[in-house]
C-alpha cells in the first residue's frame, strides 16, 4: 500500500521509537528513519542492521 510519510505520521498514535523503512521495491535498498513524536530522524545506515543499531542507540538517548 502506498502512503505519504505525513499521512503515516499523522495516523499513527504510537508513543515508542520505531524504525520506518521507505522504498519502492523489497529487493532494493531502503531509506531508514527513526520516528520520534511524529518526527522523522534519517538514519545514516543504508542497511537494516545498521539502522536497527541506530534505533537502539536513539532509544537509550531519548528514553
Amino acid at each position: 500500500k502506498r502512503c505519504r510519510l505525513e499521512e503515516h505520521l499523522n495516523n499513527n498514535q504510537c508513543q515508542h521509537l520505531y524504525l520506518l523503512a521507505v522504498g519502492r521495491q523489497k529487493s532494493k535498498n531502503y531509506n531508514f528513519y527513526i520516528t520520534l513524536d511524529k518526527h522523522l530522524i534519517p538514519c545514516q545506515a543504508n542497511r537494516s542492521l545498521g539502522a536497527f543499531d541506530e534505533l537502539l542507540k536513539a532509544h537509550f538517548v531519548f528514553n
